[in-house]
């Protein structure tokens, strides 16, 4: 260890001081621990609810969806196979019709997104087969249509696997008459989002078109792409390709608003923990002042024995960037047991009708990490040059002037 290093540490250790800078000094690194735990505790927090909005985005949406803004279009296969030929980057295209109707259960009516889906590649471009509940995914050919429902939906409705419901359709009929059909609920699907659960119901494609009375016609297709974040390229081509009444939207688009949302708060909340960050940055500097006036006179005998003011100003900043280095470490490693408790065990349980979640998700990404911790350490170590660069230019005869 260097004789700069050793005057630093006996410096900052001394007790038998009866000044508080020992005492000052533990604190200031106490809060910059909690300032640096926070930020990356909840930058973690958030991360996490961004990850399961696009999990359960994907896993019902698929990576790219597209939809006629008009009267549902025919030759979906066709369609379909041209789009995988034209763009390398879709890996699977499932056509399927939507309509919004009315469900109704012993327990009351709902207003419902029903989608008639394609047993053969539905299972391709989504996760449904993956996120029931309860029961199984409807098929063509039974007694009664089969349908499956969300699992908020039937929970509204009082619907059950085995019992019925009744789909409802205002003006289907010519002359404005409304379109009533008995189905048998054969499955709960759990979408893992609240606004999707509360719904969202599927049938089998064909059963769907025979009661909307459209032939072979559908009015959306979802597809699954090579990559998530490729996505945005492949909704750029089709809609280049695709004219009205056809119009694609990539999985990101489909709740912008809400992901903008998130990367606001991501920033506001980072920004406000900071300030955690920088008091606890000028309690270093309170500490290194009242070591400053704790040591001035053997500083000032240091220097009259031919202390370099370098190594003055050295000893002062290692001082500084101990404590921020080791404060930044505490935060680090309080962060990842915190982080790792919640994911072990859910210690705070969310309303999934208010954040569409039932426990708090948690993603720890090392970059965004590697980035708080280097920032906060640059930050701390920053505020310790004004005091080391002022004690650094004192004369000695200021500290030995009383003595």
């Amino acid at each position: 260890m260097s004789l700069v290093a050793k005057i630093a540490f006996r410096f900052l250790g001394n007790r038998k001081s009866s000044s508080f800078a020992p005492f000052v000094a533990a604190i200031s690194v106490f809060g910059l621990c909690l300032g640096v735990t926070a930020l990356l505790v909840v930058t973690s927090v958030m991360n996490g609810f961004e990850r399961e909005l696009k999990r359960a985005l994907t896993a019902f949406h698929g990576h790219v969806l597209m939809f006629s803004r008009a009267e549902p279009v025919p030759n979906a296969q066709a369609i379909a196979n041209d789009i995988k030929k034209t763009f390398p980057l879709v890996k699977e295209v499932s056509p399927y019709i939507f309509a919004e109707v009315m469900l109704s259960a012993k327990k009351g009516v709902a207003g419902s997104v029903v989608e008639g889906v394609d047993l053969k590649t539905f299972d391709k471009v989504s996760q449904m087969p993956n996120r029931l509940k309860e029961g199984r995914l409807p098929t063509a050919g039974a007694a009664t249509v089969e349908i499956t429902l969300g699992s908020e939906l039937a929970r509204r409705i009082g619907a059950q696997v085995g019992g019925d419901v009744v789909l409802t359709v205002p003006f289907a009929k010519e002359g404005g008459e409304p379109l009533a059909q008995r189905l048998k609920v054969v499955g709960i699907m759990q979408l893992g989002m609240y606004e999707y659960d509360n719904k969202y119901a599927l049938v089998e494609l064909s059963e769907l078109q025979k009661t909307l009375s459209v032939g072979d016609r559908v009015n959306a297709f979802k597809m699954l792409t090579a990559s998530p974040e490729k996505s945005i390229l492949v909704t750029e081509g089709l809609n280049d390709k695709y004219v009205y009444p056809l119009r694609a939207k990539d999985w990101t688009s489909l709740n912008r608003n809400l992901f903008y949302a998130i990367q606001l708060e991501k920033v506001v909340i980072a920004i406000i923990l900071f300030a955690i960050v920088l008091v606890a940055s000028f309690n270093i500097i309170s500490t290194l002042m009242m070591l400053v006036h704790d040591k001035k006179s053997q500083i000032s005998m240091l220097k009259a024995l031919g202390w370099s003011m370098r190594r003055t100003f050295a000893t002062f900043l290692l001082i500084g960037g101990f404590m921020s280095l080791l404060g930044a470490i505490a935060g680090f490693a309080l962060a990842q047991m915190l982080c790792r408790l919640v994911q072990w065990k859910s210690i705070i349980d969310l309303p999934p009708e208010v954040y569409f979640l039932s426990r708090l998700p948690v993603e720890i990404r090392p970059a965004e990490w590697a980035i708080i911790l280097l920032s906060s350490i640059l930050l701390a170590l920053g505020a310790t040059l004004v005091p080391a660069w002022k004690v650094s230019r004192e004369s000695p005869v200021e500290g030995l002037r009383y003595e």
